[in-house]
């Protein structure tokens, strides 16, 4: 993959959300039904999908303009059995819910994969899987999603998974959210929003603007 990272003086990181799940009172969706349960209980949002082949999101709505840059990071613990399956975060899509693009880990820790695809997965437009050769923890996987211009960037664990053109995406909507496929339980602990303010620069490289 030959895409070169610009590089940026970061100016400021403005937060916009800041999510630690001590009150249900922030908009995030409770339920409890046959084929799945959402709850906010001991500062962590609760989530698992009782279903057999049914993935189930849990949305919000993102307060930026197309243009702006951004960073989503969340910190999540897989607490299901079931090895199969895969976790994370959903984002870009709309009250249609058409299209959508995910990034998770999967439930036994082995293989990462950013995709943008169809409801129900009918098309798929783009997608990458890497397989992490030493896997890792589900106990807390911290999962960043970083958009600057046309790039976007995702992190496991704070280490750089895959870089993308943002035309690979789709960008239909404002709405993020999480991700919980078929038999797994899950809970978070934050999650957060920051609008990033910035202007080109030459000297400064890219890990060092995001560490």
């Amino acid at each position: 993959m030959n895409i070169i990272p610009q590089t940026y003086e970061a100016h400021y990181m403005q937060q916009v959300l800041q999510e630690n799940f001590i009150t249900e009172n922030n908009g995030w969706e409770i339920t409890h039904k046959p084929e799945e349960r959402a709850f906010i209980m001991n500062r962590y949002y609760w989530m698992e999908n009782l279903t057999d082949s049914r993935w189930m999101y849990y949305k919000k709505k993102m307060p930026f303009k197309k243009n702006e840059n951004w960073t989503l990071q969340t910190e999540i613990e897989l607490l299901s059995k079931d090895e199969y399956g895969h976790f994370g975060l959903v984002w870009g899509f709309d009250q249609e819910f058409d299209r959508l693009n995910r990034f998770t880990v999967s439930a036994d820790g082995e293989r990462g994969l950013v995709m943008h695809f169809q409801k129900d997965h009918h098309w798929v437009k783009h997608r990458y899987q890497k397989t992490f050769s030493s896997g890792i923890s589900t106990k807390n996987v911290h999962l960043t999603i970083l958009k600057l211009d046309d790039y976007f960037y995702f992190l496991v664990n704070r280490k750089m998974m895959y870089m993308c053109e943002r035309s690979n995406f789709a960008d239909m909507g404002p709405y993020f959210g999480y991700y919980v496929e078929p038999g797994l339980f899950i809970r978070s602990s934050q999650i957060s929003l920051e609008r990033i303010i910035m202007t080109e620069s030459a000297k400064e490289d890219f890990e060092a603007l995001y560490f």
